[in-house]
């Protein structure tokens, strides 16, 4: 396995991605798609987190999961047009 040498612009960078995700999630149009869409981040979020505590004994997983937190609850957008 080829040895990766993370920097604080990484982890960033990383934490950015995983906001990103989750944001776009919430743009989904049902709660099951909103639903299934989290699982995948927060599955893809727990592997991240452990390879990353596993690389660098430093690394302060409650800081890291605080920057992938999106501003806004995700929950889902309901269709034009239609009321919920």
């Amino acid at each position: 396995m080829v040895q990766l040498v993370l920097s604080r612009k990484h982890y960033k960078a990383l934490a950015a991605v995983i906001k990103a995700a989750y944001e776009e999630a919430a743009s989904s149009s049902t709660e099951v798609e909103v639903r299934m869409y989290t699982q995948g981040i927060n599955f893809t979020y727990d592997r991240m987190v452990q390879y990353l505590a596993d690389d660098n004994p430093r690394f302060d997983t409650s800081r890291f999961h605080a920057a992938c937190v999106p501003d806004e609850p995700v929950q889902p957008v309901p269709p034009r047009g239609r009321h919920w």
